[in-house]
């Protein structure tokens, strides 16, 4: 939900990473916008959204970034889509809930350009442990089941090593 939140609301803005960050590209001209960034992240491999109401929200995002639609005209199109649930999540997605303490927020401490740095990256990384915690249960799953040894063992294995990736993701968070 938040990513799809920082696509409606903030897809169009450039991410302005500091030299020092991982996700910095080194070339000043190919700072990505948040869509790029999301988009990249997730379709790496070939992912997508567990929640199929948003993943349909996202792939008819995505449909129109990928022609390069301007921001707001994606906005507009998925808020007057002739599909009832995109209209919906899109509206609940697209609007700051409360824009007073935002803009308070904002003001007060930082600009949406660092703001977003920040915290795209962690939804990424939430992301990604969800998709972690999703196929190690069905590893468990896959353990009830009566198999033959070869298989229980391989299914450990991947098991532990999407443990490991799983502490990884869970380490880098806890830094950011």
């Amino acid at each position: 939900m938040d990513l799809l939140s920082f696509l409606l609301v903030y897809g169009g803005e450039t991410l302005d990473f500091e030299s020092d960050s991982e996700f910095y590209s080194g070339d000043e001209g190919q700072k990505p916008s948040v869509a790029e960034f999301i988009y990249s992240a997730i379709n790496a491999d070939g992912n997508h959204l567990i929640n199929p109401v948003y993943d349909k929200v996202y792939t008819t995002y995505v449909e129109m970034f990928l022609k390069s639609v301007p921001q707001e005209r994606i906005v507009h199109n998925l808020l007057n889509s002739p599909d009832r649930d995109i209209q919906e999540i899109s509206a609940q997605l697209s609007v700051e809930k409360y824009p007073l303490t935002v803009k308070n927020f904002e003001a007060a401490l930082t600009t949406t350009s660092s703001w977003l740095v920040t915290y795209v990256p962690k939804a990424i990384l939430v992301y990604v442990d969800k998709k972690l915690e999703s196929a190690i249960f069905a590893l468990r799953k896959r353990l009830t089941v009566s198999c033959g040894e070869l298989e229980q063992e391989d299914t450990m294995r991947e098991m532990i090593r999407l443990q490991n990736v799983q502490r990884q993701v869970k380490a880098k968070m806890k830094r950011q």
